[in-house]
């Protein structure tokens, strides 16, 4: 069941700004920012910034025939896979819809989903339901395990001189310790800088937050006008790292540029993995069966689907009437034919405007099939404007 972060009044403290994650209802708050948006994301580029993660679930996965029982299950090859070993896959319905998005964590004595927290409880009951004789157990632990973030080019210093360890490689995890607590970190280069993910205890995550703080975070930073402004290099690990606190917003602009669709934003539930943009990259086409498999092989073979998840471009900035900021497609904006504004052929699942490619609008969007070619003109419907914009080739921006 999703809940609240537990470092929920280290943000109030902080000033952060907090927006509800999830359906109207949830207890899932995300800080959006807690400084000026362009210090957060040039920390990110630059330096390091600490997020938290209170929108992930973790589910872990026990018993002496877990891979086996997961590589008959889920759409990865799991069955060469060693300790820590780090993979993406999805998790289908008998359908072949996708009802999670995984990154799967090997360890020694178990193996961890990292997913989307409103679908943590329903994967351990879905998933839970296909076993019988195996020694294999489920468990949704994302009330007691609480995920944080590293991100930028100095998180692998602060995270050797918190833990005392090396920072894993890319698509590599390991257990470690800090200030006393065992924790799993896994690292991904993706964003095109340092991601590490920790997965840590919930009853002592301000612990690891803290101390995170106050060895990466110079004191007086968040009272700098400018990125590196005023702080001196004193030669302390603090003024190398340059640690901030940083909130979703950031982090949401670095990974559309980076082209990471996101589970629940750009696809979801009544997604067919061939509509996701990221089939290649989650499902093996090689292994055994597994769950959803026939309908998965059916279309690849035989057909396509009939919209699928594209980057677009917008040509350039683009100012409404009386306005000095940039229009740029919001989600939900509708997508056109470039010329052809009669019937839309997609709609915006996320969007930015992207500092690395000067500010210029970028987006994911579900397109009908045949209109998702790279270069493909189109227009974006925003505030009455209409924004001219091409098809990237593939999802990545920067």
């Amino acid at each position: 069941m999703a809940h609240p972060s537990p470092l929920r009044q280290h943000h109030l403290d902080a000033e952060a700004t907090l927006l509800p994650y999830g359906p109207p209802d949830t207890d899932i708050e995300l800080a959006e920012t807690f400084d000026a948006l362009e210090l957060e994301y040039a920390a990110l580029r630059k330096r390091c910034v600490l997020i938290d993660r209170p929108d992930r679930g973790i589910v872990t996965v026990t018993g002496a025939d877990r891979i086996e029982f997961l590589n008959n299950m889920i759409t990865q090859e799991l069955k060469d896979i060693v300790p820590g070993d780090v993979r993406r896959s999805f998790w289908l319905n008998r359908k072949g819809r996708v009802d999670a998005d995984v990154r799967v964590i090997h360890l020694e004595d178990s193996t961890i989903f990292d997913l989307d927290a409103h679908t943590a409880s329903a994967t351990v009951e879905s998933l839970g339901s296909f076993i019988f004789a195996e020694d294999c157990e489920l468990r949704d632990e994302t009330q007691s395990l609480h995920t944080l973030q590293l991100v930028g080019p100095t998180a692998p210093e602060l995270y050797q001189l918190v833990s005392g360890q090396p920072a894993p490689d890319d698509a590599r995890a390991s257990a470690a310790t800090i200030e006393n607590v065992e924790i799993t970190a896994d690292r991904t280069d993706r964003l095109g800088v340092p991601l590490i993910t920790l997965v840590v205890p919930a009853d002592h995550a301000a612990d690891v937050y803290d101390a995170l703080l106050a060895v990466g975070s110079p004191s007086g930073l968040r009272s700098v006008g400018q990125e590196d402004g005023h702080v001196e290099d004193d030669g302390s690990p603090a003024s190398r790292i340059r640690l901030r606190r940083a909130g979703w917003h950031a982090l949401n602009i670095a990974r559309i540029e980076a082209g990471l669709p996101r589970f629940m934003l750009d696809f979801g539930p009544n997604n067919l993995p061939g509509e996701t943009g990221v089939l290649r990259d989650r499902i093996s086409f090689t292994k055994g069966c597994y769950l959803g498999q026939e309908v998965v092989a059916r279309m690849d073979a035989l057909g396509h689907p009939k919209q699928i998840l594209v980057a677009i471009r917008c040509d350039k900035q683009t100012l409404g009437e009386d306005r000095t900021d940039p229009v740029h497609p919001v989600t939900g904006s509708h997508v056109f034919l470039r010329g052809d504004a009669s019937k839309p052929i997609g709609a915006v699942t996320s969007a930015t405007l992207s500092p690395s490619l000067g500010n210029v609008p970028v987006c994911f969007a579900q397109v009908k099939w045949g209109h998702h070619e790279p270069g493909a003109e189109l227009t974006i419907q925003v505030e009455g404007l209409e924004l001219e914009a091409s098809v990237n080739d593939g999802l990545r921006f920067v």
